[in-house]
């Protein structure tokens, strides 16, 4: 005679998720025996016919089925409940891989602290541990120790203030219950301001954009005034002859792609030398240059009182003036004209030039000057009329006259002059003929009074 199954299990281990699973039904009677389910096995979860149960479950929880077993002879049935639990998970993160303070330059504004924010991302609870300092960075307390599944905590990371020159990288620690640990780098550089990474780039504005806040200089216009003031105290500089200029230095630590204005904290403390433009219509031979500059931050680190003023040497060079501050902004510059140097020099002694220019002289008034006529060539001085020679190659002779171009009886009443270089005066010759006539016709007269 055949027997009926009947199920000998009398229940199923629990499972966990994520950890394969296998377990056997047993049960008594004729083989072979069939093994099926009515009802929802766990997920991840099948039953064979053979009557096991494999797989790997994903979800917890508890799953209530039936199973069946069934023979030849007859079957029979079994509810089992069947819990998959989750395996304990101790684990923490931070919502940032790495904490960056950039660069700076020496004599920095320590930078703002950085919040980092960690979570138990494990299916457990654990105890968090505060994270301690570093040799170069600050760490504060932890807002929460006891943290649930899925709970946060804070705490702060701030890199340490007066650093000298170099670069620092450093973990920092954040430990918790169950061995569980994360670690967080940092890092920080301060870089020399002669360093080849640093790019420089100096703006210079004309006027004076703002007052300083808190001093008795609070406006453009007391700024002014003050430099003014002080610039003038040298008598060689007027306030008319002035200049007014917004000086700003900015830097950059990654090769130009974003640039920091220069702060009392990063300015350096042994100054910086910068090149102011010449005021317009003043040059590096023509005039020379005084330089007030006002402190706009007061500065132990510096050796500077807000709304103090200096006087820095300046140095011309073709391309502007050169003038190492120990701030920036406001500058005036002042500029007065250079004298001309002057030497006494005896004047050279002067002769009267001499005249080689060959003349036609006039044979009637002994002058020099000649105009062509139709007629022939007429002396300004007199008129007298040259006719039958060429003039127009002596001195003082306007126009040209060709002889022989006109009436024969303008040539016949023309009278030859003296040839040329005849410098003798005909009315002078004139006169000595006359007075020796009149002598030799008194001494006639007076021998026929005799007679």
């Amino acid at each position: 005679m055949k027997i009926a199954p009947t199920i000998t299990t009398e229940s199923l281990p629990d499972g966990e998720v994520g950890t394969a699973y296998s377990q056997t039904l047993t049960a008594t009677g004729d083989a072979p025996i069939t093994w099926t389910v009515s009802g929802t096995l766990p997920v991840g979860l099948a039953l064979n016919s053979d009557g096991t149960i494999t797989g790997t479950p994903t979800t917890a929880g508890s799953s209530t089925f039936t199973v069946t077993a069934e023979n030849s002879a007859g079957s029979t049935s079994r509810e089992y409940t069947l819990t998959i639990g989750v395996k304990p998970s101790y684990t923490i993160s931070a919502d940032t891989a790495a904490l960056s303070f950039g660069s700076v330059l020496p004599g920095y504004t320590q930078p703002e602290a950085v919040t980092v924010t960690v979570t138990n991302t494990g299916n457990q609870p654990l105890t968090l541990d505060q994270p301690a300092s570093t040799a170069n960075f600050e760490v504060g307390t932890l807002s929460a120790t006891d943290l649930p599944v899925h709970g946060t905590a804070t705490f702060t990371v701030q890199s340490k203030a007066g650093l000298p020159v170099g670069t620092y990288s450093e973990n920092i620690v954040v430990t918790a219950s169950h061995d569980v640990e994360i670690s967080i780098p940092g890092s920080f550089t301060v870089v020399a301001t002669d360093d080849p990474l640093v790019d420089t780039s100096l703006t210079v504005t004309p006027g004076i954009s703002a007052g300083i806040s808190g001093t008795a200089f609070d406006t453009a216009e007391k700024v002014r005034a003050e430099l003014a003031r002080v610039l003038v105290q040298d008598a060689a500089f007027t306030a008319e002859n002035t200049a007014f200029y917004d000086v700003k230095l900015q830097y950059s630590l990654d090769d130009g792609k974003t640039w920091v204005e220069a702060t009392e904290a990063s300015f350096p403390a042994e100054g910086i030398t910068v090149t102011l433009p010449y005021p317009q219509g003043t040059g590096k031979d023509t005039h020379n240059f005084r330089v007030v500059h006002m402190f706009t931050e007061t500065s132990a680190r510096l050796g500077t009182i807000a709304g103090q003023t200096e006087t820095p040497g300046v140095t011309k060079t073709d391309s502007g003036l050169q003038v190492t501050l120990k701030g920036l902004s406001p500058v005036v510059i002042g500029w007065s004209k250079i004298a001309p140097q002057t030497t006494a020099t005896p004047a050279p002694a002067t002769t009267a030039p001499v005249d080689t220019t060959t003349y036609y002289t006039c044979p009637a008034c002994g002058t020099h000057n000649w105009t062509a006529t139709d007629n022939g060539y007429r002396c300004d001085n007199c008129g007298y009329l040259e006719s039958v020679k060429q003039l127009s190659g002596y001195g003082n002779v306007k126009g040209t006259y060709t002889p022989g171009s006109n009436s024969s009886a303008a040539a016949a009443g023309a009278v030859r002059a003296p040839p040329t270089g005849d410098t003798s005066n005909p009315v002078l010759w004139t006169v000595v003929l006359a007075a020796a006539c009149l002598t030799l016709g008194v001494a006639t007269w007076a021998k026929r009074r005799q007679d």
